[in-house]
């Protein structure tokens, strides 16, 4: 057994800044003269007032962040032992790195003074280490069929570790005919904001009302039609979002330069990560029973009259990151392709042949992309001060590198020009 090894080593940084052009009014500054009445809401103001408003904005940097990652990747991969099919191929690798995420308000932002931003912002400076092993090994089981088995073992010194697996058949009983499927999990770890930022209050939207305290909509009820204090932030319990998928199917290529292909798709994905239980649905009387754990009440409180058996009002409602929610989505993906002849104004078609001794065993990832990106993808917020950006989906474990430890393992397929999917939630 011979096997060949290399190395690398990565690291990447990104930066964002939030300036304000043209600004929002401080409160320390607008409250004092609306109050003087100086102002007039409803009307036209003199050019001095208009002045005076204008003044009380806060203009300049409101925060900066930083993410940075690093890490060491060493790979290896040969022919380990020869079968009557061919040789069973081998490939082992390790990955080790670190982010590091620094996130700094302007401090008027942090007091919460600047108007816009619904609350303050707090710093944030945090990181963590992943490592990581794999191995994946091809099997020519006969010379028309070839086996495929990878797993990969993640590490993370937040939320712990986790494993996933991949298997996948690639069987060509003709030159022109080609079937195949895999299956195989994936993960995608919380990011560092969704982790750390620190928790912070403020108001609900307006109009909501408590479902044990207002059991019928009274204008005179302190409970009904009103607003409450919510806390937002991160979460260091959350749990990485989990992927199953299946796929099987064909290729078939009747003629050189024409080829049919068709693959049956099944993605499940479970603990989504999301910003928040919506406050409707918390207070909604025929589920609150299930999220009344995000809501806390006074401790105690007088009586009400004429029914003394009501618990406390409100003082707070979580709307922290939390794992959340299922999405199953199942499809077909139709491809066809063809290659017309070469002239002198160049190739007719337009797409490449299909080479069916170069197809490798498909799995889901654009149909994963397109179909539920907006499960996977962070919330605005959370990449406006400074949390990842969108992520990208990397492949299984045969492929080794990635640019950060937080990316998913889902094994990828080839594209397609015809898709019909359902979705089920």
């Amino acid at each position: 057994m011979e096997l060949d090894f290399d190395g690398s080593f990565n690291y990447g940084r990104n930066t964002s800044k939030e300036e304000l052009n043209s600004g929002f009014p401080l409160f320390s500054g607008i409250l004092p003269l609306l109050n003087s009445g100086r102002v007039n809401l409803f009307g036209p103001n003199t050019p001095e007032i208009t002045q005076e408003v204008r003044a009380t904005n806060f203009i300049g940097k409101t925060f900066d962040s930083k993410l940075d990652g690093y890490g060491v990747d060493v790979k290896g991969s040969g022919e380990i032992y020869t079968l009557p099919a061919g040789p069973i191929a081998l490939a082992v690798g390790m990955h080790a790195g670190k982010e590091k995420l620094s996130q700094n308000p302007n401090p008027i932002l942090q007091t919460g003074d600047i108007s816009g931003y619904g609350g303050n912002l707090q710093p944030i400076d945090n990181s963590r280490t992943v490592w990581a092993v794999f191995g994946e090994v091809n099997i020519p089981i006969v010379k028309t069929l070839e086996g495929n088995v990878a797993v990969r073992y993640d590490r993370y010194d937040d939320f712990g570790s986790t494993t996933n697996p991949k298997v996948s058949l690639r069987w060509q009983p003709t030159r022109k005919l080609l079937l195949r499927g895999a299956g195989g999990t994936g993960f995608l770890a919380p990011t560092l904001f969704q982790l750390y930022n620190p928790q912070t209050p403020g108001l609900s939207q307006p109009g909501i009302s408590d479902p044990l305290r207002c059991p019928v909509n009274d204008p005179n009820n302190a409970d009904c039609q009103t607003q409450y204090t919510v806390t937002f932030g991160g979460n260091s319990s959350l749990k990485p979002q989990k992927a199953k998928q299946t796929t099987l199917g064909a290729i078939f290529e009747p003629v050189d330069g024409v080829s049919l292909a068709a693959d049956w798709f099944d993605l499940d994905l479970e603990d989504i990560i999301t910003n928040g239980v919506p406050i409707g649905t918390i207070l909604d009387p025929a589920t609150y029973g299930q999220y009344s754990g995000l809501v806390t009440r006074a401790a105690s409180c007088a009586p009400t009259s004429g029914a003394p058996n009501l618990p406390c009002p409100i003082t707070a409602i979580d709307q922290r990151f939390v794992n959340l929610g299922r999405v199953k989505v199942q499809g077909i993906d139709i491809d066809a392709r063809f290659s017309g002849p070469a002239t002198d104004l160049g190739r007719f078609g337009s797409y490449r042949r299909h080479v069916l001794h170069q197809v490798r065993p498909p799995a889901a990832r654009r149909q994963f992309q397109r179909l539920i990106s907006n499960a996977f993808k962070p919330p605005q917020v959370a990449s406006r001060r400074g949390g990842r950006a969108p992520p990208r989906y990397r492949g299984s474990a045969e492929r080794g590198q990635r640019p950060s430890p937080t990316r998913t393992r889902i094994p990828t397929p080839t594209c397609w020009l015809i898709r019909t999917a359902t979705r089920v939630a």
